[in-house]
């Protein structure tokens, strides 16, 4: 009895593996607005109920995948302005000359991608 127990144990563990492996590249492919949890499960060889049983949603197979939550459009607005604000500090310290630093215009677009998100 216990042999089966470990062999259900470890097919679990290898479904919950294809599945990861299956929603990293879903996700590097579609973003995280075009991934579907059936595209992530089709990938993986399992039924959408099979990704399911291990994860409650998409954003948590994505945590899992990644060992973050998904960043939205109003995460990233927020992300842009402190990287605006830090990113000075940051090139100072490791010496470039202003002359190096990155235009306005890189985070300017990056805002207004950001924003058509929105």
């Amino acid at each position: 009895m216990g042999e089966q127990k470990m062999n259900r144990a470890t097919r679990a563990a290898l479904t919950r593996r294809r599945i990861l492996d299956a929603a990293r590249e879903v996700f590097l492919y579609e973003g995280y607005d075009g991934a579907t949890l059936r595209d992530i499960a089709r990938l993986a060889g399992v039924s959408t109920g099979a990704a399911f049983a291990h994860w409650p949603g998409k954003a948590d197979i994505w945590h899992d995948v990644f060992g973050q939550s998904p960043v939205t459009p109003e995460h990233g607005l927020e992300l842009v302005q402190a990287i605006r604000e830090l990113l000075p500090y940051a090139i100072a310290a490791i010496g470039l000359p202003r002359s190096a630093w990155p235009s306005d215009s890189v985070v300017l677009r990056a805002e207004a991608l950001i924003g058509e998100r929105c």
